[in-house]
């Protein structure tokens, strides 16, 4: 992730949220220094995973993502691998 980068998602995220946006930015890096930071709409990302659907539907995604909403902060993980 590029510092301008997450300063932008921080600036666009309101005050109070901002400011605990960025201290779970910080506790996560610390915490998954393994994973890479990224930046991608509005949204903080670490790592990421490729994805294949049955349909044939596929992309990159992040493992984490960190989300400013309307009235609170959403943490999503994403499945890395499934045994079946």
């Amino acid at each position: 992730m590029t510092d301008a980068g997450r300063e932008a998602v921080l600036a666009a995220t309101a005050d109070r949220q901002g400011t605990e946006l960025d201290a779970l930015d910080r506790a996560t890096r610390a915490a998954a220094p393994g994973l890479e930071a990224m930046t991608d709409r509005g949204f903080l990302g670490y790592g990421h995973y490729w994805y294949r659907y049955a349909p044939g539907r596929e992309g990159d995604w992040a493992e984490l993502s960190l989300v400013a909403r309307a009235s609170n902060l959403t943490l999503y993980v994403g499945a890395t691998s499934v045994d079946r």
